[in-house]
Protein backbone atom coordinates (compact mmCIF):
# COMPACT_ATOMS: atom_id res chain seq x y z
CA UNK A 1 0.00 0.00 0.00
CA UNK A 2 2.85 2.35 0.78
CA UNK A 3 4.36 1.47 -2.12
CA UNK A 4 1.24 2.40 -4.28
CA UNK A 5 0.97 5.93 -2.65
CA UNK A 6 4.56 6.63 -2.99
CA UNK A 7 4.15 5.87 -6.95
CA UNK A 8 1.09 8.25 -7.46
CA UNK A 9 2.49 10.85 -5.68
CA UNK A 10 5.79 11.17 -7.50
CA UNK A 11 3.72 10.51 -10.68
CA UNK A 12 1.36 13.28 -9.73
CA UNK A 13 4.33 15.47 -9.05
CA UNK A 14 5.69 14.75 -12.49
CA UNK A 15 2.32 15.54 -14.39
CA UNK A 16 2.04 19.01 -12.08
CA UNK A 17 5.69 19.35 -13.18
CA UNK A 18 4.82 18.80 -16.98
CA UNK A 19 2.08 21.82 -16.52
CA UNK A 20 4.15 24.01 -14.94
CA UNK A 21 7.74 24.00 -16.15
CA UNK A 22 9.12 27.60 -16.84
CA UNK A 23 7.41 28.91 -13.40
CA UNK A 24 8.54 26.14 -11.37
CA UNK A 25 11.79 26.41 -12.97
CA UNK A 26 12.09 29.75 -12.29
CA UNK A 27 10.71 29.31 -8.62
CA UNK A 28 13.86 27.24 -7.98
CA UNK A 29 16.63 29.31 -9.59
CA UNK A 30 16.03 32.01 -7.12
CA UNK A 31 16.28 29.76 -4.36
CA UNK A 32 19.22 27.79 -5.04
CA UNK A 33 21.86 30.14 -7.24
CA UNK A 34 22.95 33.43 -5.91
CA UNK A 35 21.86 36.62 -7.00
CA UNK A 36 24.81 37.20 -9.16
CA UNK A 37 24.42 33.83 -11.15
CA UNK A 38 20.75 34.79 -11.49
CA UNK A 39 21.20 37.92 -13.12
CA UNK A 40 24.16 36.39 -14.87
CA UNK A 41 21.68 33.78 -16.62
CA UNK A 42 18.65 35.97 -17.58
CA UNK A 43 17.74 36.74 -20.75
CA UNK A 44 19.50 40.14 -22.37
CA UNK A 45 17.23 43.03 -23.22
CA UNK A 46 15.67 43.10 -26.55
CA UNK A 47 18.57 46.38 -27.80
CA UNK A 48 21.16 44.06 -26.76
CA UNK A 49 19.26 41.16 -28.89
CA UNK A 50 19.09 43.06 -31.68
CA UNK A 51 22.65 44.27 -32.07
CA UNK A 52 23.52 40.76 -31.37
CA UNK A 53 21.24 39.64 -34.30
CA UNK A 54 23.04 42.87 -36.79
CA UNK A 55 26.13 42.30 -35.82
CA UNK A 56 28.23 40.03 -38.23
CA UNK A 57 29.24 36.67 -37.54
CA UNK A 58 32.69 35.80 -37.01
CA UNK A 59 35.16 34.11 -39.35
CA UNK A 60 34.57 30.48 -38.27
CA UNK A 61 30.71 30.87 -38.35
CA UNK A 62 30.34 31.82 -42.21
CA UNK A 63 29.51 28.80 -44.17
CA UNK A 64 29.35 28.86 -47.77
CA UNK A 65 26.23 28.14 -49.59
CA UNK A 66 27.52 24.66 -50.96
CA UNK A 67 28.41 23.01 -47.65
CA UNK A 68 25.39 24.49 -46.01
CA UNK A 69 23.35 22.40 -48.69
CA UNK A 70 25.32 19.24 -47.96
CA UNK A 71 24.81 19.59 -44.09
CA UNK A 72 21.13 20.32 -44.60
CA UNK A 73 20.92 16.94 -47.14
CA UNK A 74 22.61 15.01 -44.74
CA UNK A 75 20.35 15.88 -41.93
CA UNK A 76 17.19 15.09 -44.27
CA UNK A 77 18.98 11.78 -45.11
CA UNK A 78 19.34 11.42 -41.18
CA UNK A 79 15.94 12.30 -39.87
CA UNK A 80 14.20 10.16 -42.76
CA UNK A 81 16.40 7.29 -41.35
CA UNK A 82 15.30 7.91 -37.75
CA UNK A 83 11.62 8.18 -38.88
CA UNK A 84 11.95 4.76 -40.66
CA UNK A 85 13.70 3.21 -37.50
CA UNK A 86 10.93 4.39 -34.85
CA UNK A 87 8.07 3.63 -37.12
CA UNK A 88 9.27 -0.07 -37.48
CA UNK A 89 10.12 -0.16 -33.91
CA UNK A 90 6.78 0.89 -33.00
CA UNK A 91 5.28 -1.71 -35.24
CA UNK A 92 7.62 -3.99 -33.71
CA UNK A 93 6.12 -3.40 -30.48
CA UNK A 94 2.29 -3.34 -31.89
CA UNK A 95 2.77 -6.76 -33.11
CA UNK A 96 4.31 -8.78 -30.16
CA UNK A 97 1.41 -6.69 -27.74
CA UNK A 98 -1.30 -8.11 -30.45
CA UNK A 99 1.03 -11.51 -30.77
CA UNK A 100 0.96 -12.34 -26.75
CA UNK A 101 -2.75 -11.36 -27.12
CA UNK A 102 -3.07 -13.99 -29.83
CA UNK A 103 -0.91 -16.41 -28.19
CA UNK A 104 -3.08 -16.44 -25.06
CA UNK A 105 -6.15 -17.03 -27.01
CA UNK A 106 -4.77 -19.90 -29.20
CA UNK A 107 -3.14 -21.70 -25.83
CA UNK A 108 -6.27 -21.16 -24.24
CA UNK A 109 -8.59 -22.99 -26.97
CA UNK A 110 -6.43 -26.07 -27.59
CA UNK A 111 -6.53 -26.67 -23.92
CA UNK A 112 -9.98 -25.87 -22.79
CA UNK A 113 -12.13 -26.50 -25.83
CA UNK A 114 -12.32 -30.03 -25.11
CA UNK A 115 -13.49 -29.49 -21.75
CA UNK A 116 -16.40 -27.13 -23.04
CA UNK A 117 -19.86 -29.25 -23.69
CA UNK A 118 -23.52 -28.47 -22.71
CA UNK A 119 -22.95 -30.37 -19.47
CA UNK A 120 -19.74 -28.00 -18.78
CA UNK A 121 -22.35 -25.18 -18.76
CA UNK A 122 -25.29 -26.81 -16.58
CA UNK A 123 -24.01 -29.02 -14.11
CA UNK A 124 -22.68 -28.74 -10.49
CA UNK A 125 -18.95 -30.07 -9.71
CA UNK A 126 -18.28 -33.25 -9.97
CA UNK A 127 -16.92 -34.61 -6.10
CA UNK A 128 -13.39 -34.42 -5.41
CA UNK A 129 -11.42 -37.10 -7.28
CA UNK A 130 -14.74 -38.26 -10.29
CA UNK A 131 -14.20 -36.58 -13.03
CA UNK A 132 -17.28 -34.60 -14.98
CA UNK A 133 -19.02 -31.86 -13.65
CA UNK A 134 -19.37 -28.20 -14.88
CA UNK A 135 -19.54 -24.77 -13.87
CA UNK A 136 -22.92 -23.99 -13.37
CA UNK A 137 -22.90 -22.64 -10.05
CA UNK A 138 -19.71 -20.65 -10.80
CA UNK A 139 -20.99 -18.76 -13.54
CA UNK A 140 -24.65 -18.23 -10.85
CA UNK A 141 -21.92 -16.81 -8.53
CA UNK A 142 -19.90 -14.66 -10.71
CA UNK A 143 -23.30 -13.16 -12.01
CA UNK A 144 -24.56 -12.77 -8.52
CA UNK A 145 -21.09 -10.93 -7.52
CA UNK A 146 -20.82 -8.76 -10.59
CA UNK A 147 -24.24 -7.51 -10.04
CA UNK A 148 -24.02 -6.67 -6.76
CA UNK A 149 -20.93 -5.11 -7.27
CA UNK A 150 -22.38 -2.93 -10.08
CA UNK A 151 -25.40 -2.33 -7.89
CA UNK A 152 -22.91 -0.54 -5.32
CA UNK A 153 -20.28 1.27 -7.44
CA UNK A 154 -21.74 2.43 -10.65
CA UNK A 155 -23.85 5.32 -8.49
CA UNK A 156 -21.48 6.14 -6.22
CA UNK A 157 -18.66 6.47 -9.18
CA UNK A 158 -21.23 7.71 -11.34
CA UNK A 159 -22.16 10.40 -9.01
CA UNK A 160 -18.62 11.62 -8.07
CA UNK A 161 -18.05 11.57 -11.41
CA UNK A 162 -20.88 14.29 -11.94
CA UNK A 163 -19.61 16.26 -8.69
CA UNK A 164 -15.69 16.85 -10.03
CA UNK A 165 -16.65 17.69 -13.77
CA UNK A 166 -19.90 19.78 -13.51
CA UNK A 167 -19.78 20.86 -9.71
CA UNK A 168 -15.98 21.77 -9.40
CA UNK A 169 -14.29 22.54 -6.93
CA UNK A 170 -10.17 23.61 -6.72
CA UNK A 171 -9.79 22.19 -3.08
CA UNK A 172 -11.92 19.17 -2.69
CA UNK A 173 -11.65 17.99 -6.76
CA UNK A 174 -8.00 17.30 -6.71
CA UNK A 175 -7.86 15.82 -4.06
CA UNK A 176 -11.00 13.39 -4.96
CA UNK A 177 -9.09 12.66 -7.95
CA UNK A 178 -6.04 11.86 -6.48
CA UNK A 179 -7.76 9.37 -3.72
CA UNK A 180 -9.62 7.46 -7.17
CA UNK A 181 -6.28 6.95 -8.81
CA UNK A 182 -4.53 5.64 -5.54
CA UNK A 183 -7.46 3.57 -4.88
CA UNK A 184 -6.96 2.35 -8.73
CA UNK A 185 -3.67 1.08 -7.99
CA UNK A 186 -4.17 -0.65 -4.38
CA UNK A 187 -3.37 -4.75 -4.74
CA UNK A 188 -6.52 -6.44 -5.22
CA UNK A 189 -5.32 -8.87 -1.90
CA UNK A 190 -5.15 -5.69 0.14
CA UNK A 191 -8.96 -4.89 -0.94
CA UNK A 192 -9.81 -8.44 -0.38
CA UNK A 193 -8.15 -8.31 3.38
CA UNK A 194 -10.01 -4.93 3.88
CA UNK A 195 -13.12 -6.61 2.69
CA UNK A 196 -12.33 -9.35 5.07
CA UNK A 197 -12.09 -7.85 8.65
CA UNK A 198 -14.70 -4.73 7.14
CA UNK A 199 -17.43 -7.51 6.58
CA UNK A 200 -16.69 -10.63 6.98
CA UNK A 201 -15.03 -10.59 10.42
CA UNK A 202 -17.80 -8.25 12.10
CA UNK A 203 -20.57 -10.78 10.96
CA UNK A 204 -18.88 -13.83 12.40
CA UNK A 205 -18.79 -11.85 15.45
CA UNK A 206 -22.05 -11.00 15.17
CA UNK A 207 -23.76 -14.41 14.18
CA UNK A 208 -21.24 -16.40 16.64
CA UNK A 209 -19.98 -18.43 13.69
CA UNK A 210 -16.34 -18.99 13.19
CA UNK A 211 -16.03 -17.77 9.21
CA UNK A 212 -19.14 -15.97 7.64
CA UNK A 213 -18.06 -15.59 3.73
CA UNK A 214 -20.89 -14.35 1.70
CA UNK A 215 -21.79 -12.77 -1.09
CA UNK A 216 -22.15 -9.33 0.28
CA UNK A 217 -18.44 -9.13 1.08
CA UNK A 218 -17.37 -10.22 -1.82
CA UNK A 219 -19.67 -7.83 -4.08
CA UNK A 220 -18.36 -5.20 -1.22
CA UNK A 221 -14.22 -5.98 -2.60
CA UNK A 222 -15.69 -5.95 -6.02
CA UNK A 223 -17.51 -2.67 -5.94
CA UNK A 224 -14.43 -0.94 -3.96
CA UNK A 225 -12.29 -1.85 -6.98
CA UNK A 226 -14.85 -0.76 -9.80
CA UNK A 227 -15.51 2.73 -7.97
CA UNK A 228 -12.13 4.70 -9.28
CA UNK A 229 -12.99 2.71 -13.14
CA UNK A 230 -16.43 3.92 -13.04
CA UNK A 231 -15.29 8.03 -11.74
CA UNK A 232 -12.23 8.16 -13.99
CA UNK A 233 -13.73 7.28 -17.40
CA UNK A 234 -17.91 8.78 -16.52
CA UNK A 235 -15.66 12.02 -15.73
CA UNK A 236 -14.24 12.09 -18.95
CA UNK A 237 -17.12 11.04 -20.49
CA UNK A 238 -18.84 14.24 -19.24
CA UNK A 239 -15.79 16.79 -20.08
CA UNK A 240 -16.29 15.44 -23.91
CA UNK A 241 -19.51 17.03 -23.58
CA UNK A 242 -19.39 20.37 -25.45
CA UNK A 243 -20.18 23.55 -23.68
CA UNK A 244 -22.77 24.90 -26.21
CA UNK A 245 -25.27 21.88 -25.32
CA UNK A 246 -24.73 23.62 -22.02
CA UNK A 247 -25.20 27.32 -22.77
CA UNK A 248 -28.25 26.31 -25.29
CA UNK A 249 -30.13 24.52 -21.70
CA UNK A 250 -29.33 27.46 -19.66
CA UNK A 251 -30.22 30.16 -22.30
CA UNK A 252 -33.80 27.92 -22.52
CA UNK A 253 -34.27 28.83 -18.52
CA UNK A 254 -32.89 25.13 -17.59
CA UNK A 255 -31.02 25.25 -14.42
CA UNK A 256 -27.96 23.65 -13.55
CA UNK A 257 -28.98 20.99 -11.85
CA UNK A 258 -31.50 20.19 -14.58
CA UNK A 259 -28.98 21.35 -17.12
CA UNK A 260 -26.48 18.20 -16.15
CA UNK A 261 -29.48 15.72 -15.64
CA UNK A 262 -31.43 16.06 -18.82
CA UNK A 263 -28.91 17.03 -20.96
CA UNK A 264 -25.11 16.40 -20.17
CA UNK A 265 -25.85 13.42 -18.80
CA UNK A 266 -28.04 11.80 -21.78
CA UNK A 267 -24.91 13.12 -24.49
CA UNK A 268 -22.33 11.35 -22.20
CA UNK A 269 -24.34 8.20 -21.65
CA UNK A 270 -22.72 6.32 -24.75
CA UNK A 271 -19.71 6.76 -22.82
CA UNK A 272 -20.56 6.26 -19.28
CA UNK A 273 -22.05 3.02 -20.50
CA UNK A 274 -18.67 1.81 -21.68
CA UNK A 275 -17.16 2.75 -18.80
CA UNK A 276 -19.39 0.47 -16.55
CA UNK A 277 -18.90 -2.20 -18.55
CA UNK A 278 -14.90 -1.74 -18.45
CA UNK A 279 -15.45 -1.59 -14.78
CA UNK A 280 -16.99 -5.09 -14.98
CA UNK A 281 -14.59 -6.60 -17.57
CA UNK A 282 -11.79 -5.06 -14.82
CA UNK A 283 -13.33 -7.64 -12.01
CA UNK A 284 -14.85 -10.46 -13.75
CA UNK A 285 -11.35 -11.48 -13.53
CA UNK A 286 -10.49 -11.31 -9.99
CA UNK A 287 -9.66 -13.96 -7.45
CA UNK A 288 -7.95 -12.68 -4.62
CA UNK A 289 -10.50 -10.79 -3.09
CA UNK A 290 -13.28 -13.23 -3.18
CA UNK A 291 -10.84 -15.94 -1.83
CA UNK A 292 -11.04 -13.45 1.61
CA UNK A 293 -14.19 -12.70 1.15
CA UNK A 294 -17.39 -15.29 -0.74
CA UNK A 295 -14.94 -17.92 -0.46
CA UNK A 296 -16.14 -20.91 -2.73
CA UNK A 297 -18.76 -23.89 -2.55
CA UNK A 298 -19.53 -26.72 -4.91
CA UNK A 299 -23.38 -26.27 -4.77
CA UNK A 300 -25.92 -23.46 -5.56
CA UNK A 301 -25.67 -20.55 -3.35
CA UNK A 302 -28.86 -20.60 -1.05
CA UNK A 303 -28.39 -16.97 -0.65
CA UNK A 304 -26.56 -14.08 -1.09
CA UNK A 305 -25.93 -14.38 2.95
CA UNK A 306 -23.88 -18.00 1.59
CA UNK A 307 -20.71 -18.99 0.78
CA UNK A 308 -20.62 -17.88 -3.20
CA UNK A 309 -18.70 -19.43 -5.79
CA UNK A 310 -17.20 -18.11 -8.93
CA UNK A 311 -15.60 -18.87 -12.45
CA UNK A 312 -12.14 -17.35 -11.17
CA UNK A 313 -12.11 -19.15 -7.87
CA UNK A 314 -13.16 -22.25 -9.26
CA UNK A 315 -10.33 -21.96 -11.92
CA UNK A 316 -7.52 -21.48 -9.05
CA UNK A 317 -9.21 -24.55 -7.25
CA UNK A 318 -8.96 -26.77 -9.97
CA UNK A 319 -5.62 -25.31 -11.68
CA UNK A 320 -3.97 -26.47 -8.00
CA UNK A 321 -5.66 -29.76 -7.55
CA UNK A 322 -4.19 -33.04 -8.45
CA UNK A 323 -6.33 -34.46 -10.51
CA UNK A 324 -5.67 -34.11 -14.64
CA UNK A 325 -9.36 -34.01 -15.31
CA UNK A 326 -9.87 -31.11 -13.02
CA UNK A 327 -6.87 -29.31 -14.87
CA UNK A 328 -8.86 -29.90 -17.72
CA UNK A 329 -12.10 -27.79 -16.51
CA UNK A 330 -9.84 -25.29 -15.73
CA UNK A 331 -8.15 -24.33 -18.96
CA UNK A 332 -12.46 -24.39 -19.89
CA UNK A 333 -13.26 -22.25 -17.25
CA UNK A 334 -10.34 -20.12 -17.98
CA UNK A 335 -11.54 -19.82 -22.23
CA UNK A 336 -14.98 -19.15 -21.09
CA UNK A 337 -14.05 -16.22 -18.93
CA UNK A 338 -11.27 -14.57 -21.12
CA UNK A 339 -14.75 -14.78 -24.07
CA UNK A 340 -16.71 -12.78 -21.41
CA UNK A 341 -14.03 -10.03 -20.63
CA UNK A 342 -13.27 -9.68 -24.14
CA UNK A 343 -16.75 -9.47 -25.30
CA UNK A 344 -17.38 -6.77 -22.85
CA UNK A 345 -14.20 -4.82 -23.85
CA UNK A 346 -14.64 -5.03 -28.03
CA UNK A 347 -18.34 -5.37 -28.02
CA UNK A 348 -19.23 -2.10 -26.37
CA UNK A 349 -16.56 0.13 -27.55
CA UNK A 350 -17.83 -1.08 -30.97
CA UNK A 351 -21.62 -0.98 -30.11
CA UNK A 352 -21.31 2.69 -29.10
CA UNK A 353 -17.68 4.30 -30.17
CA UNK A 354 -19.61 6.45 -33.42
CA UNK A 355 -21.97 7.51 -30.96
CA UNK A 356 -19.15 8.71 -28.26
CA UNK A 357 -17.23 10.10 -31.33
CA UNK A 358 -20.57 12.05 -33.24
CA UNK A 359 -21.27 13.99 -29.19
CA UNK A 360 -17.38 15.30 -29.07
CA UNK A 361 -17.26 17.33 -31.82
CA UNK A 362 -21.52 18.54 -31.43
CA UNK A 363 -20.02 22.17 -31.52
Amino acid sequence: MLVTVAVNSLARLLIWRAAHPSGVWRGWKRRLLPRRAVQETAPLPSSSRNVEANAPAHPWQRTPSGLAQLRLGANVRLNLWIDRFMTGLLGMCLAMTVGFLFLILVYLVVQGAGALSLDFFTKLPAPVGQKGGGIANALYGSFLLVGLAALFAIPMGLLAAIYLAEYRCDRIGPTVRFIGELLAGVPSIVIGLFGYYLVVKPMSDLTDKQVTFSAWAGAFALGVMMVPVVLRASEEALKLVPQSLRQASYALGGSHAQTVLWVVVPAALPSIITAVFLAIARVAGETAPLLLTANNNTFWPRSPNDFTPSIPVYIFTYAVSPYEDWHRQAWGAALVLLVVVMVLNFGIRVASGKRIVLASHAD
